[in-house]
């Protein structure tokens, strides 16, 4: 690539040089196949462990095809107009609060149809699957989080840090945060826009707002999680023990959201004291000046309702984002739903399992299809953890370990059984 004259080679030298001040046009780095971070990661981005940009403009780094997939993270610092799309993430360096992607100081980012899966294990108890997926922070501004498949990460996107000044203006909307742990999104200081994503079973928060942050929380299809919405230190965060954060709280202005099975969800005209949203009736309405989180003092801003703050925008139907959200997010023709097992109910599973505990067998036939389609599994249910399924592997997480993954090639016919003991 020429570049004022002289010729760089090589994505080191050439997102090195992607700078404003050097008044590129747009740029598009290409991904193809499996990669890893030798020989991507810029001077710029040292110690990132990370392939990225620095002060640049109108770059895009996409996937080509189903399978890109990159062992390392993306940044972008201090830039704008960046599109990051099309790439699976995974393997990325845990430590130093580096996630999958990394956003610090940019403005007008759109990051959409990726799959995140987990990144190297770090140091600390709590970053067995890498620190952060998606971190945005330092005054990222007008970012769009769309369509990305987040897969059973511990802590899925962090928004915000305690250094913004704001507004920062950010949507999260149709993504799949599909058996994931926290942070959809956890936001600090930052004002967030959640709607029409599909939280499957995220087990232990979906939406936390602390530090003065707040939340538009609108549509969203919530299964099987234990808190839809957290307020740092008020609502059901005090009744946990307030170990959510810790911090001052914030604000979330909650809309028309289906949950199903949730363990405490407390809105403003339940208890004025202890909420963990105001729910108002229409999307269009404000929250009153007089509705404060109880840690802090935070108001709602109503950024929502600015029209010239607020995007036009129609959502979905939230009856429908299970469906649009697992049909649409994540890479071009489903990416890694081709190749990559996936949570299944029993109900699902056309094979016989049967679990043993204590020597006692369980048997958990469906009469689902012909036993020569999938073998038997035998699990021992003292050290695991859970189990995903698809028509080639299934993966068993170990509850003190890692996983192990079966496929095909390691079946044994038509009637065996596979027994795993760690």
């Amino acid at each position: 690539m020429t570049i004022n004259g002289v010729e760089y080679t090589g994505v080191t030298s050439i997102t090195q040089q992607i700078k404003t001040k050097n008044k590129l046009g747009p740029v598009a780095i290409r991904v193809v196949g499996q990669v890893t971070l030798d020989g991507l990661e810029s001077i710029d981005m040292a110690g990132s462990y990370a392939m990225g940009v620095k002060g640049a403009s109108k770059v895009t780094i996409e996937g080509i095809g189903n399978d890109a997939t990159l062992l390392c993270g993306v940044a972008a610092y201090e830039s704008e107009n960046i599109e990051i799309r099309n790439l699976g993430f995974k393997l990325w360096r845990g430590e130093h609060d580096i996630g999958g992607i990394n956003l610090k100081s940019s403005v007008g980012v759109w990051v959409h149809n990726n799959d995140l899966f987990y990144g190297e294990p770090d140091a600390n108890a709590d970053q067995a699957k890498g620190d952060g997926t998606m971190n945005l922070e330092d005054d990222s501004q007008y970012v769009t989080i769309a369509y990305n498949h987040f897969w059973n990460n511990v802590t899925s996107s962090l928004c915000g840090m305690k250094r913004e000044t704001g507004p920062n203006y950010i949507s999260y909307h149709h993504n799949w945060f599909d058996h994931s742990y926290s942070r959809h999104p956890r936001i600090r200081s930052m004002s967030v826009h959640v709607y029409n994503n599909y939280y499957d079973e995220c087990y232990s928060y979906g939406v936390g707002v602390t530090n003065n942050g707040e939340a538009f929380v609108e549509s969203n299809y919530f299964k099987n999680v234990k808190y839809p919405m957290l307020i740092s230190l008020q609502g059901s965060d005090k009744l946990i023990g307030g170990t959510f954060s810790g911090e001052n709280g914030g604000l979330i202005k909650s809309f028309g959201n289906i949950m199903i099975s949730q363990k405490s969800y407390i809105t403003y005209d339940k208890n004025k004291g202890e909420f963990d949203a105001y729910e108002v009736a229409r999307r269009i309405d404000k929250v009153p000046i007089n509705v404060v989180c109880k840690v802090g003092g935070k108001t709602y801003s109503n950024f929502d309702t600015n029209r010239y703050i607020m995007y036009d925008y129609t959502p979905d139907n939230v009856n429908d984002v299970p469906t649009l959200v697992m049909n649409s997010a994540g890479r071009v023709q489903k990416g890694s739903q081709n190749t990559t097992s996936k949570f299944l109910d029993f109900d699902d599973i056309k094979s016989k399992v049967v679990i043993i505990d204590n020597n006692d067998h369980h048997d958990l036939t469906r009469n689902m299809g012909p036993r020569n389609e999938y073998p038997g599994i035998i699990l021992d249910k003292q050290n695991i953890k859970e189990v995903r399924f698809s028509k080639n592997s299934f993966i068993a997480t170990k509850k003190y370990d890692n996983s192990v993954q079966i496929t095909k090639d390691n079946w044994f016919g038509e009637n065996s059984y596979i027994k795993i003991n760690h």
